[in-house]
């Protein structure tokens, strides 16, 4: 099954929604996509907490990494 291709204002909404998803990180208020060249991971993107609100940045961290990891199998960032 091929991964969707995704803008990087939309993959942020989504990425954003997963962290919140974790009760410790509703307060996160933004993250910031990168367009990667990472043939090892099969990925062209990374994302990194851009405002962690009340969130201690370590909790906000581990669920950034945990979010990318589960959504990098869905979407790829779609470049033009």
């Amino acid at each position: 099954m091929g991964r969707e291709s995704i803008d990087a204002a939309e993959l942020e909404a989504k990425v954003l929604d997963e962290i919140r998803s974790n009760d410790a990180c509703r307060g996160v208020i933004s993250v910031e996509i990168r367009h990667e060249d990472l043939p090892h991971l099969d990925s062209n993107w990374s994302v990194s907490v851009s405002d962690y609100g009340n969130v201690h940045p370590y909790v906000a961290n581990r669920a950034a990494i945990n979010a990318q990891a589960t959504l990098r199998q869905k979407y790829v960032l779609a470049t033009d």
